[in-house]
């Protein structure tokens, strides 16, 4: 009689120590489960509200006298008969405006004006080796066969046209070392109505998104010592064989389970 006291507590000790610990798992995957929800709800917020900023200064820039006077100077002779200037000094005023924009925005590496005539740049800023710089007319490139060309070639007056992020490219090669950027792009026309080229920025993703880190905690704050001195963090407990995961997809519960069990080993 004894002995099947002594099997029944252990029976029940060991069901009891079972369902609290398959209790602590869920609540610490719903505790993780809502930190990456409202990080990712965090992440988009900052990643919309950049975008908008980076669109307005776009828009500012394509105000700027020098954007409408270059296309007047060019239907002209290469004079702008409204201003009386002339094309070369409405590039070089433009040219001066780049530079100081780029200078006070680090996440900006070019800015330019690109005609549709010829699909080559008609002036050119850049970042490059830590020195900001308008280039010579002999260093500006032909650009008519890339995809935002062809995409900010077609659009209607004061459309905004914003490219996925895609690694740069100068003289058809991949730039190394490798740079992620984003492009957004505004058309110019002339007074005429005429269509001249457009103006487009080109923003280094790896620096815009930067502060992106103050949204993303460290992984492991959110695991306590004792947790992870559970054995749900074990590899025993939480492995999941790379055959599971070929035969079925990887769901949120699964994805967390390999989340935390990296964290716990």
């Amino acid at each position: 009689m004894l002995g099947f006291a002594v099997v029944g507590a252990i029976l029940v000790t060991v069901l009891v120590a079972f369902l609290f610990e398959s209790n602590l798992s869920q609540s610490v995957l719903d505790d993780v489960s809502s930190q990456l929800n409202h990080q990712t709800s965090e992440i988009e917020g900052f990643t919309q509200r950049q975008a908008v900023q980076y669109a307005d200064n776009l828009k500012f820039l394509h105000a700027t006298p020098s954007v409408s006077g270059i296309p007047r100077a060019t239907e002209n002779a290469g004079v702008d008969p409204k201003e009386n200037t002339s094309f070369t000094l409405w590039k070089k005023r433009l040219e001066t405006i780049f530079i100081a924009f780029i200078e006070n925005n680090e996440e900006v590496d070019q800015l330019r004006i690109i005609s549709i005539g010829d699909g080559k740049e008609v002036l050119r800023v850049e970042r490059s080796g830590g020195k900001i710089s308008a280039l010579a007319d002999r260093e500006l490139q032909v650009k008519s066969t890339r995809d935002y060309y062809k995409e900010s070639a077609q659009l209607s007056r004061n459309e905004l046209y914003m490219s996925g992020i895609s690694l740069n490219r100068e003289y058809g090669k991949v730039e190394y070392p490798y740079k992620p950027v984003l492009r957004l792009s505004l058309p110019i026309f002339s007074e005429t109505g005429r269509r001249y080229g457009f103006i487009i920025m080109n923003i280094n993703t790896s620096i815009a998104l930067a502060g992106m880190t103050e949204f993303v905690s460290s992984p492991s704050s959110c695991i306590s010592p004792m947790m992870k001195a559970s054995s749900f963090y074990t590899l025993k407990n939480v492995l999941i064989s790379a055959k599971t995961l070929r035969q079925k997809p990887l769901g949120k519960r699964n994805f967390l389970l390999l989340f935390l069990k990296v964290l716990g080993t």
